[in-house]
């Protein structure tokens, strides 16, 4: 996963993100399209493509609550908080477990 942060012109306070990576089954090592990632803060859903990646781009006022949401049937969620995600640099790579 990449993240980069930058602070809004208009705001001191609110950041923008950008978090990118990939997501794949634990188990059998194999890309997972369509997985649902939801924020904590912002009503916006985004899906993994078709080749598992995914690129999300949202701005945020409160880091200390802030966390992302990866949630496909069949396989258990995982959610990632502001913290983890700032002690990643590079690309990511979610991994999920089935049920």
């Amino acid at each position: 996963m990449s993240v980069s942060n930058a602070y809004s012109n208009n705001n001191p306070k609110e950041k923008t993100i950008i978090v990118s990576g990939k997501i794949v089954d634990l188990n059998k090592n194999e890309l997972l399209a369509g997985v649902s990632i939801t924020t904590s803060q912002v009503e916006k859903t985004m899906y993994s493509d078709l080749n598992g990646n995914f690129f999300i781009y949202i701005k945020i006022k409160d880091t200390s609550n802030f966390k992302l949401e990866f949630s496909q049937v069949g396989y258990a969620s995982k959610t990632l908080s502001y913290e983890d995600l700032s002690k990643v640099s590079g690309n990511i790579e979610i991994t999920l477990t089935e049920e």
